[in-house]
């Protein structure tokens, strides 16, 4: 790789491990290959639950690992990577990214004074679901290309950069977690614009899922997982369907057997399954926030089909009768 002077004595890529260990080894590879880049080193902060780090580790020994016990979450282990990072000038970004080849030379290139923070586009990968550009569009559609080159109202974690010394002069605002909008927002106040660099590119390529959205979304200055609200209704929806699962159990069992008391078995299983994914396909919807209200999202299809399936062969009412019916004669 050719390198090329920089007017920062160092730079660093700081990286967010938070989506697994193939998602982490890909933008690592990416960074490889950068073309006509200054040298520059990278940092890794990943949550010691995931799996797969240390092969990812043994594959690219030049890069610091840090585990970051405890904390979990994006903002939690942005704060760490950037603790770890040594450059004068830091590049942020998250393991899902896929940086350009170009990315680092281009995010050294952009800085100039007045310029507090400098970020850049993030596009989406090839093969993407309707339920990826939902996600997309809701984190990055300020950032799609084409995008206007100039001072930006905000950037994105996923494609941003840093000067170490900006930084320290506001560590009390990020020793802990690194909201970007809160950060961004102070530094503009003291050093200058938010710059949006048309050239500076990264690539999105990971599939969210209810979990990740639970754990990442901030809500109040909180993950909306950790709200006694949400813990509370998923707790409910775990029972429900573990219910469902230990009545068609024993339906099955029932069914397998001959046993004598198959008609109860089979009405408590068509009444706790119906029950339980009515309910899930409901909260699911809730708890999705906006995006599950959209077409392009898969909530709505299974919201459909748990009302299909209800009316399948008798509505929960019917079979609650038949229960009914049938316990009334076994008492008899």
């Amino acid at each position: 790789m050719k390198q090329e002077e920089s007017r920062f004595e160092s730079v660093s890529v700081a990286v967010v491990a938070i989506c697994g260990a193939v998602h982490l080894e890909r933008c690592l590879a990416a960074l490889q290959v950068q073309e006509g880049a200054p040298a520059f080193d990278v940092a890794v902060a990943y949550d010691p639950n995931i799996a797969g780090i240390d092969e990812v580790a043994a594959r690219f020994p030049d890069v610091r690992f840090v585990v970051n016990a405890g904390q979990r979450t994006p903002l939690e282990l942005a704060s760490r990577a950037l603790e770890a990072a040594r450059g004068e000038l830091i590049l942020l970004t998250e393991d899902h990214c896929v940086p350009a080849p170009s990315w680092v030379r281009e995010m050294v290139a952009a800085q100039a004074p007045g310029r507090a923070v400098v970020g850049g586009r993030v596009e989406i990968g090839p093969g993407a679901s309707a339920t990826d550009w939902a996600f997309y569009f809701v984190d990055f559609f300020r950032y799609a290309g084409p995008v206007r080159e100039g001072p930006s109202p905000t950037l994105t974690v996923c494609n941003a950069s840093y000067k170490r010394a900006q930084l320290d002069e506001v560590r009390d605002a990020w020793t802990e977690i690194f909201h970007e909008t809160a950060i961004n927002d102070r530094l503009r106040d003291r050093f200058g614009s938010l710059w949006l660099c048309e050239r500076s590119e990264v690539t999105m390529g990971r599939h969210v899922t209810l979990r990740d959205a639970l754990f990442e979304r901030y809500a109040f200055g909180r993950p909306v997982a950790s709200f006694q609200a949400v813990k509370h209704r998923l707790a409910d929806l775990w029972c429900e369907i573990e219910l469902a699962r230990s009545n068609c159990y024993w339906g099955a069992w029932a069914l397998s057997n001959e046993d004598p008391e198959l008609a109860i078995a089979s009405c408590l299983a068509r009444i706790s399954a119906s029950a339980a994914y009515d309910l899930v396909t409901v909260e699911q919807i809730q708890m999705h926030g906006g995006v599950g209200y959209t077409w392009e999202y898969d909530c709505h299809l299974f919201y459909r089909r748990s009302k299909a399936l209800s009316l399948t062969l008798g509505t929960i009412g019917e079979w609650r009768e038949k229960l009914i019916s049938r316990l009334i004669e076994q008492a008899a």
